[in-house]
Parts: structure tokens; sequence; C-alpha cells
């Protein structure tokens, strides 16, 4: 294996696959939290019930029980679906440019050897 060349072409594919495989890791790390948090939900905050609570208290604690849940699993859906978002854009970005050098590489090696 011969050692690359360092000019700005290089420099420059170098930092974006490094970039990029630093927002793929995030973005895997984060589907992986988002998901878990739809499998295994935070338990609800603490809402404290009312000491002597008429039946219209416990519809409106159930309400809110229900409010919490459903605005966490909402949340839990969107990040997961904004890392997907992420990994779908820079995978194909991180792909390319890695491409690039390796290319750029086999060239050098064959144009060397000749």
């Amino acid at each position: 294996m011969t050692v690359p060349k360092w000019n700005i072409r290089n420099v420059y594919l170098y930092l974006v696959c490094l970039i990029t495989l630093i927002m793929l890791i995030v973005a895997v790390i984060n589907l992986g939290n988002s998901l878990l948090g739809l499998v295994y939900p935070e338990p609800p905050y603490y809402i404290e019930k009312p000491v002597a609570p008429t039946p219209e208290d416990e519809t409106r604690w159930e309400d809110q029980r229900e409010l919490q849940q459903s605005q966490q699993r909402y949340y839990s859906i969107k990040r997961s679906i904004e890392s997907l978002i992420m990994i779908v854009i820079v995978l194909p970005i991180y792909m390319y440019h890695w491409r690039k050098i390796e290319a750029e590489q086999s060239s050098d090696t064959g144009s060397s050897q000749v």
C-alpha cells in the first residue's frame, strides 16, 4: 500500500468522509435511542391526584396521563424518522467520497507499479 498524496483534493475527500461518518454515527445512536423510547417508554411524569378526587378530576387525570404517553410516542417516532432521513442523506455522500478515495489510491498504485 502506498502512502496517500496530501493535496487539497485528498484533504477535502478525507474531511468529507470524516464528517459524514460522524454524522452517521450520531444518526444511528439517535435512531437506537428513539426506537428504545418506543419499545420501552419513560414512565409518565408524576401528576398529583387530588386528595378527594371527583369523577371529573379522575377523568382529567387520566386524560393528562394519556396525553403524556401520546406526546412521548409522537416525539419518539419523529426522532426515528429524522434519524432515518439523516442516514439516507449522509450515507450516499460518504460512500461517493470514499469510493473516490479508493479509486484514486488504486490508480496511484497501478501507475506506480508500471
